[in-house]
């Protein structure tokens, strides 16, 4: 067995025991524990209990100022898993259902390669983040000073994607994951015997009609070019089988790509609730919290390829794991077939060895002083001509150069080069 089966072997033995003992968001004691004790073992300097549960390793190689970061969130979910794998979660009602397990496993991965091979002049910060799911690890770093004591000026991570071929990489410019805001709408009335309706002012009808009419923000008050998606996810009232319920709460949460359509669904969603109670005859309340930020990929002018140092320069079976592929088309069949934050939910062990290439070249890219980019839909052409630019072939991205480089991140081995963007 050759060193980099022997990582990937430990990577997906790690991710097998996390999966196994997941925590919850500010819970995750156990975890950051043993990303900490791994960090260590291999001369990386080590702080704990940044922003509460946070853990953060320093790696500095030769004399160079610059510092980049990467990151992977800890957290696992509040669903009880349903699987017969021998990994199974062993935390009654938590589970790993979001892959924050993998992402744990990869980053590991990448900082052992980069402790033992160096290849770059200045420092990397490994942030392991807590709480992602619940939207508050993030701030609650910021809060402890992770910026002033653990200065850097780029941040990368990587998400699995369920149904995205093993080996291919995605991004592009601007946003690609939404922002998530969340809500809570109380209803309160009257509640009763459920043979006297009409003696009461129950909600219940008002809470059902709620949910429907909250829909019609996204289908008829955004602008269609605007994604967003608001989902309730909980409705709890105090009712029984022959008793109606004087108050029912609604949760759930929206996500956008731009602060501007999060604000106008704030907005319009105060104006249904309202509405709706109005016709209903009972009062309501609503909170809102601003989970995570809307965040975008920096725009750039050019691909970056440089040639891979050691120890990539000899990766073996690892060159035929990575694929330079079109811009990726995900299938809604292919969601309901790799359903992610499921009680059934599996990552793919062979996703854990392709992030490795990604993650250390990144850094090492980054140390050598160069530029990591990614060309825009327009810079990305080398045809100047506006004939090319109104043509089928260009808004499809197979006109030249687009071809070869479209607004997602590629990744290819070729002998020793190694192509990279984002």
């Amino acid at each position: 067995m050759n060193r980099f089966e022997t990582i990937e072997r430990e990577m997906i033995e790690w991710r097998h025991h996390l999966h196994r003992n997941p925590e919850f968001g500010f819970e995750e004691i156990n975890t950051a524990a043993f990303v900490a004790e791994k960090l260590r073992s291999w001369g990386i300097q080590v702080i704990e209990g940044v922003g509460k549960t946070g853990v953060v390793g320093s790696l500095t190689l030769g004399t160079g100022k610059r510092a980049i970061a990467l990151r992977a969130d800890m957290d696992a979910l509040r669903i009880s898993e349903r699987s017969d794998l021998p990994y199974r979660s062993q935390a009654l009602g938590t589970m790993h259902a979001c892959g924050h397990d993998g992402h744990v496993a990869m980053l590991l991965g990448a900082a052992r390669i980069l402790a033992e091979e160096g290849g770059f002049d200045g420092t990397v910060r490994f942030v392991f983040q807590p709480a992602e799911e619940w939207g508050r690890g993030a701030l609650s770093m910021l809060d402890d000073g992770l910026m002033a004591r653990f200065p850097f000026s780029e941040v990368y991570g990587i998400h699995n994607m369920p149904g995205m071929p093993v080996g291919r990489f995605a991004t592009r410019i601007g946003s690609i994951m939404a922002a998530e805001d969340i809500f809570e709408i109380r209803l309160d009335g009257t509640g009763g015997h459920a043979a006297r309706p009409h003696h009461t002012n129950e909600v219940l009808v008002a809470a059902c009609a709620l949910v429907v009419n909250l829909q019609t923000i996204v289908s008829r008050r955004l602008d269609p070019a605007d994604m967003a998606v608001v989902s309730v996810t909980e409705l709890i009232a105090d009712g029984t089988r022959n008793a109606l319920p004087g108050t029912a709460t609604i949760l759930g949460d929206a996500r956008s790509m731009r602060s501007e359509v999060s604000a106008e669904i704030e907005r319009r969603m105060r104006q249904i609730v309202d509405g709706t109670a109005s016709a209903y005859g009972c009062s309501a309340s609503i909170a809102t919290a601003v989970s995570s930020f809307h965040s975008s990929t920096h725009p750039s002018k050019r691909a970056l390829h440089w040639r891979l140092p050691p120890p990539f320069s000899d990766l073996g079976r690892w060159k035929t794991i990575l694929r330079l592929s079109p811009p990726p088309k995900i299938s809604p069949g292919s969601w309901r077939k790799f359903p992610v934050t499921s009680p059934s939910s599996a990552m793919e062990r062979r996703q854990l060895p392709c992030t490795i290439p990604a993650m250390t070249s990144t850094t090492m890219c980054f140390g050598k002083g160069l530029n990591i980019s990614l060309p825009s839909r327009d810079n990305g052409c080398d045809n100047a001509h506006n004939s090319c630019r109104k043509s089928r072939s260009h808004r499809q991205g197979r006109c030249r150069r687009r071809n070869e480089w479209s607004f997602h991140l590629h990744i290819e081995l070729l002998g020793n080069v190694f192509i990279v963007a984002g």
